[in-house]
Order: C-alpha cells, then sequence, then structure tokens
C-alpha cells in the first residue's frame, strides 16, 4: 500500500509541474503533456526509486532522475509536437530542473515511509549508530614494574 501512495504522490506532482511548464509555457495539450507525465513516473519510479535510492544517496538518486527527466520529455516532446526543437530543449531542461528539485523532497519520503514502512524504532536504530570501542592497555599498569614506571612516565611525558 505504501508503494501505491508514493506513485499516486509521484504522479500528481509530476503533472501539476508540468502542466504548469509545458501545458501554460509552452503550449503542449493535457492528453501530451498526461502522456509524458505517466511515461516519466513510471521510469523514474522504477529507476530511481525503487532501484538507486535504496542502494545510494538521495543526491544520486536526484541527479539519476533529473537525467531520466530530461531524456523522457525531450524525446517526448520532440515526437508528439511539432516546432522549434531549440524550444524543446530549452523547455526540456526547465522541466527537469523542477522535477528533480521535488524529486530531493520525495525521496526523503519515500526512505521514512516506503523502504523502512514507518516504524520509527526501526528508522531511529539503523541511522547514525556511532559506537566507540574501549579495551583494556596491553600492559596494564599494575603489572609494569617499578623501572619500567619510570620509563612509561618519561614516555608520556615526551
Amino acid at each position: 500500500m505504501n508503494h501505491v501512495i508514493a506513485f499516486i504522490i509521484k504522479i500528481t506532482s509530476n503533472f501539476i509541474f508540468l502542466f504548469f511548464i509545458l501545458g501554460f509555457l509552452y503550449n503542449i495539450t493535457v492528453v501530451n503533456v498526461l502522456t509524458i507525465t505517466i511515461t516519466l513516473s513510471i521510469l523514474s519510479y522504477i529507476i530511481g526509486d525503487l532501484m538507486i535510492l535504496p542502494r545510494t544517496s538521495n543526491a544520486v538518486a536526484t541527479v539519476t532522475d533529473f537525467g531520466i527527466a530530461m531524456a523522457v520529455i525531450w524525446i517526448l516532446s520532440v515526437s508528439l509536437t511539432t516546432g522549434n526543437y531549440n524550444n524543446l530543449f530549452t523547455m526540456s531542461l526547465i522541466s527537469s530542473a523542477g522535477i528533480a528539485f521535488f524529486e530531493s523532497f520525495f525521496h526523503k519520503y519515500f526512505v521514512i515511509y516506503v523502504v523502512y514502512g514507518d516504524e520509527d524504532n526501526e528508522l531511529q536504530d539503523t541511522f547514525l549508530q556511532y559506537h566507540t570501542e574501549t579495551a583494556e592497555e596491553f600492559y596494564p599498569s599494575e603489572l609494569i614494574s617499578d623501572d619500567n614506571k619510570d620509563i612509561e612516565k618519561q614516555k608520556s611525558n615526551e
């Protein structure tokens, strides 16, 4: 169920953002924006969120999502529309940057609620576990003879 909710959040936010950029600023039809959104959401969810994010960091997954978004938006906008191809590249670049910005926040949600399943105890136990290892000295001070204590004091003073 967590995957369904996460995918709905992803596809909804991608559609809203892409409809604003592609629909209002570049006059691409709603059907084309919906096609781009569905393709982009499926690919970036499978590749970026399910495969790369659990194995790497948020930054690596965000850069990957930027690349996927750039490629999908540019290729589909070239094939679905007719017009100035330089303008389509700029449009793809702007849209990809916005998608990547959103994805950096979505990845935090995804790690907490999907990867770890909203188990606060497990999440707290897995992050930032810094332990200090303690051990006894190789030659405890009570075992060192009186002659060697003077040498040890000289070493510690230096």
